[in-house]
């Protein structure tokens, strides 16, 4: 057998964890009211939310309902981690619904944590508000959140993190690599994520373990590298089915079909996208969905591409969930310009598409996205709008210029290239 969800609990599957932790909470129940009923009733709703979370994601109905039991046993225990940890729950499931209503909750919490003697305690509001910013589409702000999360971390732990249902040091690093990409480190995201990978195997902990890997999948996949994109896919694949881990399996899944299409493989890609999009409303599903439109693109189903970008953009409405607007719009000249007998009007389009992509980059300091919009906004030029081509190249310039001492990479190589043409 091997550690699954929670250091303190081996299992085999979420399925059995969920399972046993419901039962030895329902004991805990009819035992006499104390303390240490009290803490071990609270260490299994913890469980019994995360492997709910696991096997349904947090939007599953079994969530709010382990949440208000878990909402009266912290006021029993009247302390700061009962309450952070309860806390952390709430934020979950509301952020999933929507990330303008899971900031409200992140900010209640780290309010009454900064008010707080207790710096351990401001470690899970951090990190809540850090995943918050992200996905709001702030990604330097949320790098900023979560490196104060692992400094309080690193100084002063938890106190006790027996009621986090994954190690806070693995969600902190992997995702402060997401955040550090977009906001145009790649080089310190890919660093992050190594140790995020590293610690989870230190810790023999199935799901922090799977967790990290999938992040990693996604990091190779932001520096399309579909061959660490794919090998990192299927390791966080194999242990996600042996441990029945939703929300990994289904990245790890998507990811590796993303992999699939860009290597020109869509017999492979579009099956995966269509098993896994329908069920999945969690976090990044607007990535997801304006990858799935990409992929029908490529091989000329574009109207179909057009509804199913339309689905992304829906969803960022209902989620608020917006660090991926500059690559929908981006994703949007592209797929205009695919259309069959296109004419001026989606020409026209298109431009205001790609422009578009560079001013939601500018706003949201994303220069990572900035960097791939102002190519894509060169490239049209060059072949639309030879009026406009000089001003684009001068914007693509001092876009790599401010990349200046980071690695070539693809989307740096691909700028170059075509600065050069």
């Amino acid at each position: 057998m091997h550690r699954c969800l929670c250091t303190s609990q081996w299992c085999l599957s979420d399925a059995y964890a969920f399972e046993l932790a419901q039962h030895a909470g329902d004991i805990a129940l009819r035992c006499d009211r104390n303390e240490t009923t009290a803490r071990f009733e609270m260490e299994l709703l913890t469980l019994r939310a995360s492997a709910a979370a696991s096997l349904g994601g947090w939007a599953a109905p079994e969530v709010p309902k382990i949440y208000r039991r878990a909402q009266r046993v912290a006021a029993q225990l009247g302390d700061s981690i009962s309450y952070y940890s309860v806390g952390h729950i709430h934020w979950s499931f509301v952020s999933v619904r929507n990330y303008r209503l899971g900031h409200r909750v992140a900010g209640s919490l780290l309010k009454r944590a900064m008010a707080s003697t207790s710096q351990g305690s401001r470690v899970l509001p951090c990190i809540a508000m850090g995943i918050t910013l992200f996905h709001l589409g702030r990604p330097k702000e949320a790098v900023t959140m979560l490196a104060k999360a692992n400094a309080y971390w690193s100084t002063n732990g938890l106190g006790s993190h027996t009621f986090y249902p994954m190690h806070p040091k693995v969600t902190m690093l992997s995702n402060m690599a997401r955040a550090l990409w977009f906001a145009g480190s790649p080089q310190e995201a890919v660093q992050r994520i190594s140790e995020a990978v590293q610690f989870a195997r230190e810790l023999g902990h199935a799901r922090a373990e799977a967790y990290a890997m999938a992040i990693a999948a996604d990091i190779a996949h932001w520096r399309r590298d579909t061959t660490s994109t794919l090998e990192w896919c299927e390791q966080a694949t194999n242990l996600a089915l042996k441990c029945e881990l939703f929300y990994e399996l289904t990245w790890a899944s998507l990811l590796r079909a993303w992999a699939f299409s860009e290597s020109n493989e869509p017999e492979k890609a579009l099956p995966i996208f269509e098993k896994f999009i329908p069920g999945y409303a969690g976090p990044s599903s607007t990535q997801w969905r304006t990858h799935y439109a990409e992929a029908l693109g490529k091989v000329g189903k574009v109207e179909e591409a057009l509804r199913a970008l339309d689905g992304a953009r829906r969803f960022r409405a209902d989620h608020e969930e917006h660090f991926f607007d500059s690559e929908m719009s981006r994703t949007m000249g592209d797929l205009l310009l695919r259309r069959a007998g296109q004419g001026r009007a989606d020409q026209a389009e298109a431009w205001r598409f790609f422009k578009k992509s560079v001013e939601i980059s500018k706003r949201q300091q994303a220069k990572s996205c900035e960097l791939r919009a102002a190519t894509s906004l060169l490239r049209f030029t060059l072949t639309y709008r030879p009026q406009d081509a000089i001003g684009a190249r001068q914007a693509l310039r001092t876009m790599c210029d401010s990349f200046r001492g980071i690695a070539l990479s693809p989307d740096l190589l691909a700028a170059q290239e075509l600065m050069a043409s």
